[in-house]
């Protein structure tokens, strides 16, 4: 669905973007499975940020919904991420996952600013992988 080079490319605009306004982030993009399908953390970024970018796209790929919602869902319902038994899974808003033609194809995890810009650049980027995938013929399999 995308290779390293595709998504290197679709990446390009939003990291350009970052390192212009001097707002540096960690970048990670799974697999439905919340398997790391690519990742970059842009000079000048924390070591933690590394970690969390990565685990937000991995919730959101398995949890099939965006962190900042899973966060919110354990706020109010006062139960700890650990009910899921899954120590990756985190509440940070940043993870978003990717939805095409009803199945969810890829997550996307950002971290690195405030969770509200995480989770808008998350979710800006799936826009575009999204786009993409929209443009691109469908073969049969």
């Amino acid at each position: 669905m995308f290779d390293h080079q595709t998504l290197q490319d679709l990446t390009r605009p939003l990291l350009d973007q970052q390192a212009a306004n001097q707002a540096p982030i960690a970048l990670a993009i799974c697999d439905d499975h919340g398997e790391l399908l690519y990742f970059v953390r842009q000079p000048g970024i924390g070591l933690h940020s590394t970690v969390l970018a990565q685990n937000k796209a991995y919730t959101a790929a398995r949890d099939r919904q965006a962190t900042r919602d899973l966060g919110n869902w354990s706020r109010e319902s006062g139960r700890a991420l650990a009910y899921w038994s899954d120590p990756r899974f985190t509440g940070f808003a940043g993870g978003v996952p990717m939805w095409h033609n009803g199945a969810m194809v890829a997550a996307v995890g950002v971290s690195g600013l405030s969770e509200g810009e995480d989770h808008q650049l998350a979710s800006q980027l799936v826009s575009a992988l999204s786009h993409y995938l929209a443009s691109v013929p469908q073969t049969a399999g």
